[in-house]
């Protein structure tokens, strides 16, 4: 972990907190899995506040012109931490990194049909981007659109103060690093739910049954993913992580089930 602090949310919600522009990591160990499935609910908060989902949050990274890096772009999903060059799962990263365009976060009606201000979205300003597989500087497959990420800004209007993004990831066999990516795709969104109670059992209960997706690879990646990650590299909000989850989905072996972030730090 690296500069984040705990906050109690709930009697049931103990938080992970990352501070400004910084990460957290939480390895993990599947086993030989072929179907793995990665869950965890997120909101936002203000950068001093550890419990404000609505300030003045918009923000801009970067001058249009000059080239991004991944310090300037937002990480959702797992990567290894044998090399750190593997990631997967939702950014606005894309290509050969550095890459075009500002990284916005932006008030958003989720489109739902009924223009209002009930979200945060984080995007890129040149470029449709909603996620990647990134193996080193290289973009190795990536989705475009229909896989938005929301968080809830009025959760009284939302349905709840986290949200749950998910990832399914599929490979042939136990010891292949080639990976299939699939990522929950409707109308603009890669949302799963809204909740004010994020804990395990709702993670595992929504992985069970996958939704319809929008697929990136398969992809052979220089090392398979260990580790939940999640980078936030705005200075007006921070990113809080309530609860994470694994399921082996493929019937064979002895993975690990699911896992609560709370439960680990209690």
């Amino acid at each position: 972990m690296a500069d984040a602090e705990c906050y109690q949310k709930t009697v049931d919600d103990r938080v992970i907190i990352n501070n400004v522009r910084a990460y957290y990591a939480q390895p993990f160990i599947a086993g030989d899995w072929t179907d793995l499935r990665c869950g965890f609910f997120l909101s936002l908060t203000d950068a001093v506040n550890d419990d404000l989902p609505n300030g003045a949050f918009a923000e801009s990274i970067g001058d249009g012109v000059h080239l991004l890096g991944t310090a300037d772009r937002y990480a959702l999903g797992v990567a290894d931490t044998v090399t750190g060059n593997t990631f997967i799962g939702f950014t606005n990263a894309y290509g050969r990194l550095p890459a075009q365009g500002n990284t916005e976060l932006v008030s958003s009606d989720a489109a739902v049909g009924t223009t209002n201000s009930n979200f945060w979205r984080p995007r890129n300003s040149q470029q449709n981007i909603c996620a990647a597989i990134i193996d080193g500087s290289f973009t190795r497959g990536q989705i475009l659109d229909n896989a938005q990420q929301h968080f809830p800004q009025i959760p009284a209007n939302t349905g709840g103060y986290a949200v749950l993004f998910a990832i399914q990831l599929l490979r042939d066999n136990p010891a292949s690093k080639t990976i299939t990516a699939r990522i929950k795709s409707s109308t603009k969104s890669a949302d799963m739910l809204y909740t004010n109670t994020p804990t395990k059992e709702l993670i595992r209960d929504n992985m069970q049954n996958w939704p319809p997706s929008q697929q990136m690879g398969p992809a052979t990646l220089s090392n398979v993913p260990n580790a939940f990650f999640f980078y936030w590299p705005f200075r007006k909000t921070r990113l809080r992580v309530h609860s994470i989850a694994l399921l082996r989905a493929d019937g064979t072996g002895t993975g690990p089930g699911t896992r609560q972030l709370s439960s680990a730090l209690s």
